[in-house]
């Protein structure tokens, strides 16, 4: 009995491990700067803008780094289930804009959601500062 509660223990950290392993960001992804933009199901002008006015800056300002996705956009649902894991990692409670660089998360909500519509010229300065080259 006791030797099939070690087994059991011994699988179960084993288990644990290799989860853990796999949640880990791959090296690749340690490069790749990923801009997080999640959203509701409903949505009005702003934040439409908000997302057109990420998408446009990045392929304006990175046109390369999109093409070899070493910047990359990603549009998201917050209100789709599949998202919440997602979202409760990087600490989104709601609507969120958001920049993953080196392993250090830049949120760009409230700037976002001030200049995407009123001063898109801004905004584009802001997103060129998150994501650097």
């Amino acid at each position: 009995m006791k030797k099939f509660h070690l087994q059991v223990i011994a699988l179960l950290l084993l288990l644990s491990g290799v989860s853990f392993a796999q949640s880990r960001p791959a090296p690749a992804d340690a490069k790749k700067v990923k801009v997080y933009y999640f959203h509701n199901t409903r949505r009005c002008e702003t934040c439409l803008a908000v997302e057109n006015e990420t998408k446009n800056a990045l392929q304006t300002l990175f046109p390369e780094e999109m093409k070899k996705v070493s910047v990359e956009f990603v549009a998201l649902n917050f209100d789709d289930n599949k998202n919440a894991r997602l979202a409760q990692s990087l600490e989104i409670s709601g609507q969120a804009l958001v920049v993953i660089k080196e392993g250090k998360k830049t949120d760009l909500t409230n700037k976002a959601f001030l200049l995407a519509r009123t001063n898109p010229e801004k905004f584009r300065q802001v997103i060129k500062e998150a994501v650097g080259k």
